[in-house]
């Protein structure tokens, strides 16, 4: 009888997993990340890898994870954060079981690490743009929505400010050398 419970509950698992997969659809990829095939080993050299994440399926959808680790006691049961929406700094702590069998594109989850490519791309996107504009002027002092989003904001600390295209001196100090 134990032995029909443990099939059945089996069944039912497989029809929940193909009813959510006929709503959302099997992992295909996400921008920036690459899919580990071979399931990662739980320590910081896999899944507690920084540049490792967990991707897992939902009714509303693959989600992008944070293993944080093992729950105390329980087998097979891990710590996983996830943001409340993309790009939310703000989340909860999901307890899943992280099965081997589990793993995987068409199962219910997937380690995904960080795309190097992506990242040099990404970092040289951001490094053409902020050179766009640079050499235009005496001052260098930022043009477009950037520069009045920076004056705007006041004078602090990496905030441009009215005389910091100048260099070092400030109009005062600029005016003293030139009497003295």
């Amino acid at each position: 009888e134990a032995g029909d419970d443990d099939d059945e509950e089996e069944e039912e698992e497989e029809g929940a997993l193909e009813a959510l997969f006929a709503q959302v659809g099997a992992f295909d990829g996400t921008p920036g990340w690459l899919t580990i095939d071979a399931m990662p080993t739980f320590d910081k050299a896999g899944l507690g890898a920084p540049d490792v994440k967990i991707m897992h399926i939902f009714t509303t959808g693959w989600a992008l994870g944070n293993f944080k680790g093992k729950r105390r006691g329980i087998e097979a049961d891990y710590q996983v954060w996830y943001p409340d929406e993309v790009g939310s700094t703000t989340g909860h702590i999901w307890t899943q079981k992280l099965l081997a069998a589990d793993y995987g594109r068409t199962r219910s989850w997937v380690a995904v690490r960080k795309d190097p490519a992506a990242a040099v791309a990404a970092r040289r996107a951001a490094a053409a743009i902020a050179s766009v504009g640079e050499g235009e002027g005496e001052d260098d002092e930022p043009t477009g929505i950037e520069g009045r989003e920076a004056q705007d904001s006041g004078a602090g600390r990496g905030v441009w400010r009215p005389g910091a295209g100048r260099g070092r001196r400030g109009k005062s100090q600029a005016r003293g050398r030139a009497r003295g």
